[in-house]
């Protein structure tokens, strides 16, 4: 026992895939099962999703930013203004229509600096210093929430039509995570009396509120997790067990084999 490595300190039991704990690469497994023929079928069915439409239409992503890739492709300032303004209804929505683009920005807390000539992304927000420029509660925790949307990216989503979704959380050892996330966002939230927000509500305003999908919403967990109250609930183990994984790597079946 010993050596120059933490292997030769602590023995792995076999290879990485019978004890790989990685949130990310479940995902990841997933994906790669997902993708084989049948499978899409097979766990819209172990869901309870009837949102698939033609299955070899469908479309699977990791990691999904719908909104940012969407406001990536639409550079012409007056447009991004007006969607702004037209789903976040400020009480100063008509300055904020007609005032320069630099005072937009500033506005908003834009990051690092304020661009005096395009619309910079909501993502890039600093709640910090639009909080002193949003003084109703409601409008601040909504801007918040509009904010911290664009920069949310659900695990895993699979699109059964052009208007339907089925947005998967995935977790492995993490709970729930909730915002604000850092300390002076939290000390805002506490000096105006306002509640955390989860990590799911931000994400279900992403999906559903922000991009307008008709979205089925479901967890993935670990097997003797507790299962959600109001969604659909898979374990891991189920999951797969849905699935064929027959043509799948050995590796991929032995992470499995492990679950």
């Amino acid at each position: 026992m010993g050596g120059s490595s933490l292997q030769g300190w602590l023995k792995p039991p076999g290879a990485f895939s019978t004890f790989n704990r990685e949130e990310r690469n479940a995902v990841a497994m997933l994906y790669a099962a997902l993708l084989h023929s049948g499978n899409l079928e097979r766990f819209a069915d172990a869901i309870g999703w009837d949102g698939l439409g033609q299955p070899a239409a469908a479309e699977v992503f990791v990691e999904w930013t719908y909104a940012r890739d969407l406001w990536s492709l639409h550079e012409d300032p007056e447009q991004r203004r007006d969607a702004i303004v037209g789903l976040l209804a400020p009480a100063n929505a008509d300055w904020l229509r007609h005032c320069a683009v630099e005072q937009f920005n500033t506005f908003f807390g834009a990051t690092p600096r304020a661009s005096s000539h395009e619309i910079q992304y909501p993502g890039r927000w600093s709640v910090r210093r639009f909080a002193a420029n949003i003084p109703d509660n409601d409008e601040f925790r909504r801007t918040c929430v509009f904010k911290w949307a664009f920069n949310s990216k659900p695990d895993l989503v699979i699109h059964g039509s052009p208007d339907r979704v089925l947005w998967i959380e995935a977790k492995w050892t993490s709970g729930e995570g909730s915002y604000p996330s850092s300390s002076g966002e939290k000390r805002e939230f506490a000096r105006r009396g306002l509640h955390a927000v989860s990590q799911t509500d931000v994400q279900r305003f992403l999906v559903t509120e922000l991009l307008g999908f008709d979205a089925t919403f479901a967890y993935l967990v670990k097997t003797g997790t507790a299962a959600s109250a109001s969604h659909p609930t898979l374990t891991w183990r189920d999951a797969f067990s849905q699935l064929s994984t027959e043509s799948l790597p050995p590796f991929v079946r032995e992470w499995i084999h492990h679950l």
